[in-house]
């Protein structure tokens, strides 16, 4: 028959094995849960390469619409220099005019053809300048997001590898306290099972 004592380490050791199966049980779930994080920090990263796509369409965009709105311009500034001429001419009702005439008009080409270059000038810059910045509004907000998740992910993964330390140490210690009260049984069941010699020397 087993001594209470025996079934007092028989109920310790069954209550650590519970606990012991309680903390396998709660690392298979940290182990999901970083499966999960896994996927989740690699869907972030498929994000982050789809939006940075995005930009670069956006700034080829962008880069399109300046070459178009510039050639646009300059197509303006040729038709705008004819019509410059044929005013001048049509006002002085010339066909053929004298060096002095000439270069007075040439003159005024050359007023008008700054005046022109000038515009577009100034066109082209404003137009660079809402380029940029609608190109540094998306970045920014591009970089923004990146750095949210990646704190994000960061905090998560420390949260869950301090909770992973803690359940080995736990574990660890169980399999100490399973060990020690085994051996004790192991060691009280070998007293017990020891014959006791009588040296009274009586029948």
């Amino acid at each position: 028959m087993s001594t209470p004592e025996v079934k007092k380490t028989i109920t310790q050791v069954d209550k650590a094995t519970k606990a012991m199966a309680k903390i396998v049980g709660e690392v298979t779930k940290v182990t999901s849960e970083l499966t999960s994080l896994v996927d989740t920090s690699e869907s972030l990263a498929f994000d982050i390469e789809a939006q940075s796509s995005e930009l670069a369409a956006i700034a080829v965009q962008i880069q399109e619409a300046e070459r178009t709105a510039t050639a646009e311009l300059n197509i303006r500034v040729l038709e705008n220099e004819d019509k410059v001429l044929s005013t001048l001419m049509g006002k002085r009702h010339l066909a053929v005019i004298s060096q002095d005439k000439l270069d007075s008009l040439n003159d005024d080409l050359y007023s008008a053809q700054s005046d022109n270059e000038n515009a577009v000038s100034t066109a082209v810059a404003a137009a660079e300048r809402t380029a940029n910045v609608t190109l540094n509004s998306v970045k920014t907000s591009l970089t923004a997001t990146h750095e949210v998740a990646t704190a994000k992910l960061e905090a998560n993964n420390d949260s869950l590898t301090d909770k992973v330390a803690f359940l080995e140490t736990t574990v660890a210690d169980l399999k100490g306290i399973i060990d020690s009260e085994r051996q004790a049984r192991v060691q009280m069941s070998a007293n017990q099972a020891t014959p006791t010699i009588n040296v009274g020397g009586g029948k």
